[in-house]
């Protein structure tokens, strides 16, 4: 449920705030969910991680793979997905970083 929340959230939000509100969003649900620290990792990540790709999978559709190729091809990528990949991981690793540490820092403070 946790994940479902913070993807839909993020895909949201996305749309009107600058990409780090995922790092806030998902340090408040790591803190209120209650979860062990590797699920709230695990969460934060598969969330903004399938988010990132959906959302980037949808806009690079919309405009016939140019921007993905192109910064592909900045960054030495052999394929325009590849990048896509890259950033959902990303994207991922801050979310579920960010869950990680408020979930330990809420055991540290309960403890």
């Amino acid at each position: 449920m946790t994940c479902l929340l913070l993807a839909i959230s993020t895909a949201i939000l996305q749309l009107f705030l600058p990409w780090w509100v995922i790092i806030v969003f998902a340090a408040i649900m790591g803190w209120q969910a209650g979860l062990t620290p590797l699920l709230s990792f695990v969460s934060g990540f598969i969330a903004v991680f399938t988010s990132w790709l959906t959302l980037g999978i949808y806009r690079d559709y919309e405009n016939s793979h140019i921007l993905a190729t192109r910064m592909a091809n900045l960054f030495h990528l052999p394929h325009y997905m590849l990048y896509l990949l890259v950033a959902a991981l990303l994207g991922g690793l801050c979310s579920g970083l960010s869950a990680l540490s408020a979930s330990l820092i809420k055991r540290a403070f309960i403890n």
